[in-house]
């Protein structure tokens, strides 16, 4: 258990901190630290309670990210578009790789090739699990492109108003 101790030397008092354990049924000190005369002591405590002056702050938005992915979510907004585009199974769908594109414009404007960058800092990374293999430029170019160049015919849109509503 640390216990305060003072010490004179010289005439003059210094602390220290002294760990004491029973060792053998006996009080033994194990362990003990130089605090240093009072006032020395005093200075440390009075300048722990000033907290040190911020050189710089990192802000990240979280809010309109997550507000936005909720109402794409409760929308099943990746889940329509997939249903129109489908893909073959592997990394994130079509509709998953456009819900992402359109939260990074409507939150954060950014190229797609700083599209991985922007997402690693944002709290999709939690909402919408990807990898950084996922994300590179090529395959979200290649993902858009291919979603351009699809036609859709009437009969293939199965009604997409009825889906919509609630």
């Amino acid at each position: 258990m640390p216990s305060l101790t003072r010490k004179f030397i010289k005439g003059r008092p210094y602390y220290y901190v002294r760990h004491c354990q029973r060792i053998d049924g006996k009080p033994k000190i194990i362990k003990t630290t130089y605090l240093g005369p009072l006032d020395r002591i005093l200075q440390a405590v009075e300048g722990a309670q000033i907290p040190p002056a911020l050189k710089q702050a990192e802000i990240l938005n979280f809010g309109d990210v997550a507000a936005l992915y909720d109402q794409a979510d409760q929308l099943r907004l990746a889940e329509l578009i997939d249903a129109q585009l489908p893909k073959r199974d592997q990394g994130l769908s079509i509709g998953q790789y456009l819900v992402l594109a359109a939260l990074n414009r409507a939150a954060s404007p950014t190229s797609k090739a700083q599209l991985a960058h922007w997402y690693r800092q944002s709290i999709l990374l939690r909402l919408l699990p990807a990898s950084s293999a996922q994300l590179p430029v090529r395959p979200f170019g290649t993902t858009w492109t291919e979603s351009k160049k699809r036609t859709f015919s009437p009969s293939r849109l199965n009604s997409p108003n009825a889906s919509l509503r609630t």
